[in-house]
């Protein structure tokens, strides 16, 4: 009795983590399952060890999300293929109201474990460095673009994107070092340079600035509408 109320309120409470019960996906007894492993990750920082640092429950909770994310997807890709395989209609019809009902549960837990993570390894950094360990790369664009935005009004010449090795990917290779540099090299030509740091590789060096090109390279980008990212940065 007092373990489940207890639970509860910590998650409630938990302003630093941004935690709430009508905020977790659920769909059953699988997502039952998952709202206590949240509340034992607080309940262990609350009553087995205080010292924990708050960034870590923040990824240990976001990296639930994810394994959450995770089962929501092949039950979203298991639902999609019993849509094709339904022998009547109305089974092919509630095949489908499943598949597009977990699919909206893999966006929802993938986009609290980004909003988790990417906090836990920004918070103590200096505002010209961002750290997007842990993000899927479309996730990390989306951060990359408003640390861009933010150096810019800052007036920030210099700053720093860790995107890591690739340690922990398919094969050993990062997936979002070259994503990032396409995305910058794309769209914020003659405005930054992106460019992988020559004593870590795991780290980009940006650069903010405004730089001349030839008369044919200028008709090409103004071709390519990009006229308008070729500006002085105030």
């Amino acid at each position: 009795m007092g373990n489940s109320s207890g639970s509860t309120s910590n998650v409630i409470r938990d302003a630093s983590l941004n935690i709430d019960d009508n905020d977790l996906p659920r769909s059953g007894i699988r997502e039952r399952l998952f709202i206590d492993e949240v509340h034992d990750v607080v309940d262990h920082v609350d009553h087995g060890n205080a010292l924990l640092d708050e960034d870590v429950r923040r990824k240990e909770v976001g990296e639930i999300y994810r394994n959450q994310a995770r089962v929501h997807r092949q039950t979203r890709d298991d639902s999609y293929n019993q849509h094709l395989n339904a022998p009547t209609a109305a089974l092919r019809e509630d095949a489908y109201i499943r598949y597009m009902r977990e699919g909206e549960c893999v966006i929802k837990a993938n986009r609290k474990a980004a909003e988790l993570i990417y906090k836990a390894n920004n918070q103590k950094r200096p505002p010209d460095i961002i750290d997007l360990h842990g993000l899927y790369v479309k996730e990390a664009i989306i951060k990359v673009d408003d640390a861009i935005a933010n150096w810019r009004e800052s007036g920030f010449e210099k700053c720093s994107i860790i995107v890591g090795k690739g340690l922990h990917s398919g094969g050993g290779v990062s997936r979002l070092n070259p994503a990032v540099i396409e995305h910058i090299d794309n769209k914020y030509v003659g405005v930054i340079k992106c460019t992988v740091n020559e004593a870590n590789s795991g780290c980009l060096d940006v650069e903010i600035g405004v730089w001349t090109f030839s008369s044919e390279t200028q008709q090409t980008l103004d071709e390519r509408n990009y006229c308008g990212f070729c500006c002085v940065i105030l």
